[in-house]
């Protein structure tokens, strides 16, 4: 699965997110890291 833009959430208030053309990868990121919850 390929993505074209990332965004922290946690540092930059972002105006508007088009939810059926987006994911949020936290869960992806954590397993590529090998981090657990």
């Amino acid at each position: 699965q390929g993505v074209i833009y990332i965004f922290d959430l946690s540092r930059t208030a972002i105006p508007y997110i088009n939810t059926n053309q987006s994911i949020d990868v936290t869960s992806l990121v954590k397993t590529e890291l090998g981090i657990k919850n």
